[in-house]
């Protein structure tokens, strides 16, 4: 019997901290995991502005694609309309 894992990785967007996911990516396709990467297009969450926005971001995307990573939506803003969660 194998085990089969699901790997899902939310709110990516331009200001993620890069440092840290491309070891992460790194691992990944050293290892070939094909995760699922759940975008946000257009980020107007504070809290998720961990860096410099990175300007290729939607190339990084399309690269993932490529790979065969399957591409999610995260929201499109990730903005909160009110103050309950989910």
């Amino acid at each position: 019997m194998s085990v089969k894992f699901l790997l899902r990785f939310d709110d990516m967007c331009p200001t993620i901290n890069w440092d840290v996911w491309q070891k992460l990516e790194d691992v990944m396709v050293e290892e070939g995991v094909h995760p699922i990467v759940s975008v946000i297009p257009d980020n107007q969450d504070p809290n998720l502005h961990e860096g410099q926005p990175n300007e290729r971001f939607w190339e990084r995307v399309r690269a993932w694609q490529a790979r065969g990573w399957t591409i999610g939506l995260h929201g499109y803003q990730h903005r909160y309309v009110s103050k309950k969660r989910g």
